[in-house]
């Protein structure tokens, strides 16, 4: 959709767009009220009339909060219009589309929830496919045809709320019954309480962050640096499930008498070294590569998205001592070292964006992983030293931010910037020799191990007796 939607659309109308969705966000956090940690907790131990009572009075409370939350908005948007600069373009019909996509999205994070434990994680990925389909189709119809500009976008979001509910309608009538649990609700802000104000607190920065730097850089330069989020967005889409994939591995070697770590070591190098090279490959050839997606309007973003994807190279650091603190039931002392970095990166963007822009905005997402790392390393010294494992994620934001700033400052030409890039390139692999020789190890194993079965499947019967009981 970006090379299409960005002939019409500019930097300003998408971070106009952006407050809106930072606000829908924040409203979202607000209406589930620890909702996901409860029903994540209790979901598959419950059953029958105590599993019915359990979804219903998570529903209507997501509902009621969120529909409440949406008409004092509303009721509210004339006013904070005149008074909040960065509004001033958003519409109160453009908020009201936004209010109802941010109701649904309330429920619809509640049925995810429910279809990974119900076993319906293919059905809940359908539609999320189909959802996405529908909000691009409407955005290019109202953009193209009706000419609507940044109005498509919020009508996009609208098209995919209603769809959102629809889905939720379709997976979560089966659970429903008119009750309402009091001890449910509790517990939803009593237990969930730290995780909810932690991802309150997280969800706050970015909506601070649009608003302080619209007032200091103005629409457009906001418009540029949430662009070059959406690549640190899109990179973590890939991060992401690699991290939720290991995290068995990382609890058990937490519990391990000598914890080495050796396994969740070995997934990290992989991430830090992929990682490494996308940031690298932003830094020197970004420009050409956003030139071509946004029809020349974003390409100033370049070096922000390669710091940013660089970025995550410090958010997925400390592994050993995260898991450590995850298994030790250490959940709550993880969620108030979140809502401290986030102040700390807060009052950061604060202090410094009047004066240096864009950067101050970056220097405050990495002092908050900074901070954050700092503090498990901290508290994991308590059950003993553990394994540094950070040194490759160190080396590849230096290697990074050295790029960046070689190409700002000296701007050179194409054929100079592949050349780096391809140097860049090798001494990240050699660097990561060990990663390198383990990854061609487990292709090698893979393919051996894939020739052996198709042997075994086009043997004559009588062949595969003589091999019956060895090893494969």
């Amino acid at each position: 959709m970006l090379p299409l939607t960005t002939k019409i659309l500019g930097p300003a109308d998408f971070a106009l767009f952006s407050v809106a969705n930072a606000i829908s966000a924040l409203l979202t956090t607000i209406a589930q009220l620890g909702s996901g940690f409860i029903l994540a907790q209790r979901f598959a131990t419950s059953h029958g009339d105590e599993r019915r009572r359990l979804i219903s009075t998570i529903f209507f409370q997501n509902l009621a909060v969120s529909a409440l939350c949406a008409l004092l908005i509303l009721t509210m948007w004339p006013v904070v219009r005149g008074h909040w600069s960065v509004a001033g373009g958003i519409t109160v019909e453009m908020m009201g589309l936004m209010m109802v996509a941010m109701i649904a999205s309330s429920l619809y994070t509640l049925i995810g929830t429910l279809a990974i434990f119900g076993h319906a994680a293919g059905y809940f990925s359908l539609m999320t496919i189909v959802k996405a389909t529908v909000s691009v189709a409407v955005v290019l119809l109202a953009l193209f045809v009706f000419h609507l500009e940044v109005l498509s976008l919020f009508l996009g979001q609208f098209a995919a709320g209603l769809f959102e509910l629809i889905a939720s309608a379709s997976i979560l009538l089966p659970f429903l019954a008119w009750r309402y649990d009091r001890k449910v609700a509790h517990d939803c802000v009593v237990l969930g309480g730290w995780n909810s104000v932690a991802q309150l607190t997280m969800q706050g920065r970015q909506l601070l962050e649009r608003s302080v730097l619209s007032t200091a850089v103005g629409l457009n330069d906001l418009g540029l640096f949430v662009h070059a989020q959406q690549y640190q967005n899109y990179a973590m889409l890939g991060v992401r499930p690699i991290q939720q994939a290991v995290t068995p591995i990382m609890l058990e070697e937490a519990g391990e008498p000598v914890a080495e770590f050796g396994r969740t070591g070995r997934v990290n190098r992989v991430l830090f070294a992929a990682l490494t090279m996308l940031a690298l490959t932003f830094a020197f050839l970004g420009n050409e590569f956003i030139h071509i997606m946004t029809n020349g309007k974003f390409d100033a973003a370049a070096p922000y998205a390669a710091l940013l994807i660089a970025a995550l190279l410090l958010q997925s650091a400390g592994r050993p001592q995260f898991g450590r603190l995850m298994a030790e039931g250490r959940g709550r002392y993880l969620s108030a070292a979140n809502i401290a970095a986030v102040a700390g990166a807060a009052a950061l963007l604060v202090t410094l964006a009047p004066y240096f822009g864009l950067a101050a905005a970056v220097a405050a997402i990495y002092l908050q992983y900074v901070l954050f790392r700092a503090a498990i390393e901290l508290d994991a010294l308590r059950s003993g030293r553990l394994p540094f494992q950070d040194w490759p994620g160190v080396v590849g934001i230096a290697l990074v931010g050295a790029a960046a700033a070689a190409v700002e400052i000296w701007h050179p030409d194409l054929l100079i910037r592949g050349t780096l890039l391809l140097a860049g390139l090798i001494l990240t692999a050699a660097f990561n020799r060990s990663v390198i020789y383990d990854m061609i190890g487990q292709v090698r194993t893979l393919w051996c191990s894939l020739r052996g079965r198709a042997t075994a499947v086009t043997m004559p019967a009588n062949r595969y007796r003589q091999y019956e009981g060895r090893e494969p």
